[in-house]
């Protein structure tokens, strides 16, 4: 949340309450900006601290040699190699993810781009058509990445090596959760080489390398989904019994072709198998739900 910027808006917030209340932090991390933020807030605090001991996650690590004019094709070998239902490519800047999500996307993937110079409703439909599996690639940045939620990533790119090799760590670490088994790939060019040695002492193991010319290159592939945005939600009074029953209304949908439905306050997300997307926006359009019609849009 520092690192976004919120930092004056929590002072802001805090400025409009009590000063007798109770207050309680809680925070992955303690750096001394957590620190000062703790002092300034809060009136003798006390810190209570756990210590986490996390069994060595199992997660395939290869480092691929590529240069600065063959990394965006490298990049789609690795992503057809692979054919992942869910991958975060890390970019180190906000212009590389744009450029590197509109490559793929032109390439004929289906791939979004997550930073910082997102608006919040387009973060929120970004990370909707993500978790629903209408787009099976996020171009993000770190602090954009942060706090993330994602369950079953599959694989994880670094397109670019972080500068820091804990940062390295911390993005690998997004897949291969909860006991399962995941993949991470680096492409790296020369004069990236040096950081290398860095990851090694921060994993406390020597690094695998691969060949891009060695993997198999299969066919472009299309996510499962395609998502419907419509203009209603919670302030509607919207739930998603009410899209369910308007998609499956005459009975060509079956519940079992619709995927994740995400209702906010003013718009809801529901992800639909991709053939039949075509005939639920259809049916949303043309039918009613809360006895009224509400404006539908297919986002593919």
């Amino acid at each position: 949340m520092l690192d976004m910027g919120f930092l004056d808006d929590i002072k802001q917030i805090i400025s409009h309450m009590p000063r007798d209340r109770q207050t309680m932090l809680f925070s992955a991390t303690y750096p001394d900006e957590i620190g000062f933020l703790s002092r300034t807030i809060m009136r003798n605090p006390k810190t209570v601290s756990v210590e986490h001991h996390e069994e060595k996650p199992n997660i395939t690590q290869t480092f691929y040699k590529t240069s600065e004019s063959e990394k965006d094709a490298d990049l789609l070998k690795l992503l057809l190699h692979h054919q992942a239902t869910s991958t975060i490519i890390f970019c180190n800047m906000k212009i590389t993810c744009d450029e590197g999500s509109g490559y793929l996307n032109d390439m004929g993937l289906y791939a979004l781009a997550l930073h910082g110079d997102l608006e919040q409703r387009e973060r929120t439909e970004v990370l909707a058509l993500f978790s629903n599996g209408s787009a099976s690639i996020l171009v993000a940045t770190d602090v954009a990445a942060r706090g993330l939620d994602i369950k079953d990533l599959d694989l994880v790119v670094n397109y670019e090596i972080p500068n820091q090799s804990e940062v390295y760590v911390h993005r690998i670490g997004r897949t291969g959760r909860a006991g399962k088994s995941g993949t991470a790939d680096t492409l790296y060019t020369p004069r990236e080489a040096s950081k290398i040695e860095d990851i090694e002492a921060e994993i406390g193991e020597g690094v695998d390398y691969g060949y891009i010319d060695k993997l198999k290159h299969n066919d472009l592939y299309s996510p499962k989904y395609t998502t419907l945005r419509i203009d209603g939600g919670k302030k509607d009074k919207l739930r998603p019994g009410d899209i369910v029953g308007a998609i499956t209304s005459d009975k060509t949908i079956k519940g079992d072709e619709i995927g994740n439905i995400n209702v906010t306050a003013i718009r809801s997300y529901v992800a639909v198998e991709r053939a039949k997307a075509k005939m639920a926006f259809n049916l949303i359009r043309d039918g009613k739900m809360k006895g009224r019609k509400f404006r539908v849009h297919l986002l593919d």
